[in-house]
């Protein structure tokens, strides 16, 4: 996995103070191809729904694919707020995890915490730029999504992580558009009305 974080706290304007002068201090991050606008304990809170639409857009805001708010909880003990960029909440998402705790881990030292996410409890453990966080799992359903990609046939099983997903095993993950298959499969009929 690939956790790469900017090497200083970044600084951007608030929404207008009345006093002219609050500033949001933030970490740009990105794991496994997410990006994220990270957010360690705030000072207070705010609107963080239309933060997200507010900042996250690539062309007038700093671009990201969501922002997440940690907010500490006790010694090794901490909240994720995961909010994509339309600024919907995120109930689970692995990259914004192991982010947090990536950060988490350089702030306060610690290798392993709790990070607690849309009320579901997560163990992390951080050891260097390697981040590994437990994700609760439903059952597996076998052979739920089945289509044919540039000639060839695959098969996704199904399982519920706190949101939706598929998976197929394909001897190689470079030969396969990824977007453009996961374009496909997201609509396909069987996935309706969640996608």
């Amino acid at each position: 996995m690939l956790i790469a974080m900017s090497p200083a706290r970044q600084r951007f304007p608030a929404c207008p103070a009345r006093d002219g002068t609050a500033v949001l201090t933030f970490r740009k991050v990105h794991g496994a191809g997410n990006d994220f606008i990270l957010f360690a304990d705030p000072a207070a809170d705010r609107d963080w729904p239309e933060e997200a639409r507010r900042l996250c857009p690539r062309g007038t805001g700093i671009g990201a694919d969501g922002l997440v708010v940690t907010t500490r909880r006790g010694a090794a003990a901490f909240e994720v707020q995961c909010f994509n960029a339309d600024g919907s909440t995120a109930t689970m998402c692995g990259n914004a995890l192991r982010c947090a705790a990536f950060c988490v881990a350089r702030d306060h030292a610690g290798q392993v915490m709790s990070l607690v996410m849309a009320g579901t409890e997560h163990r992390a453990q951080v050891r260097g730029d390697d981040v590994a966080v437990t994700a609760d799992a439903g059952p597996v359903l076998p052979r739920q999504v089945q289509v044919t990609w540039n000639g060839k046939d695959l098969a996704f099983d199904a399982v519920h992580t706190g949101t939706e997903h598929v998976v197929a095993i394909v001897d190689d993950v470079d030969d396969i558009d990824v977007p453009g298959c996961g374009r496909l499969v997201c609509r396909h009929p069987s996935l309706t009305p969640l996608g």
